[in-house]
């Protein structure tokens, strides 16, 4: 997984980049209204978003060792995923469409909620992960000594 999320994120920071440049260059977002331009550039900022979580979980996510919680880590990464995708449909549809769909952004408010569950299911992942404290682990030092005597 630490693998996949992070070339999946670097991929979402070069098409963050790419939906930049159709902004500057195609759309040509600053020639228009205040609604399809705040929409162009809020669905340009998630993906950013997702991209930087990606990046996030590919440099520090840890396989859990207890099943439950490998099993809630990896239905994380799919929502991450598949919410990352509908962020960038949303760039090149939402805005566009925003006239014939006034208040049901279908793809971007879907892709905001699944990237917010799959970063939730992470966190919980890590909660179920049980701690070692220092003490516990001299302790467990101790008795490894005392066990080779």
């Amino acid at each position: 997984m630490t693998r996949f999320h992070r070339w999946f994120g670097i991929a979402l920071s070069l098409i963050f980049i790419f939906t930049g440049q159709y902004m500057l260059r195609i759309a040509h977002v600053a020639d228009l209204a205040m609604g399809p331009r705040l929409l162009y550039r809020s669905r340009h900022i998630y993906i950013l978003m997702a991209a930087l979580i990606n990046l996030a979980l590919g440099a520090y996510f840890v396989p859990a060792p207890r099943a439950g919680a490998r099993i809630t880590q990896r239905v994380g990464s799919v929502l991450i995923a598949i919410g990352s995708v509908l962020l960038i449909v949303s760039f090149f549809y939402d805005a566009p469409h925003a006239d014939l769909v006034p208040l049901d952004l279908v793809y971007s408010k879907w892709g905001i909620l699944t990237v917010a569950g799959g970063t939730v299911l992470h966190a919980i992942a890590s909660a179920m992960r049980p701690r070692v404290t220092a003490a516990a682990s001299a302790r467990d030092a101790a008795d490894r000594e005392r066990a080779s005597l």
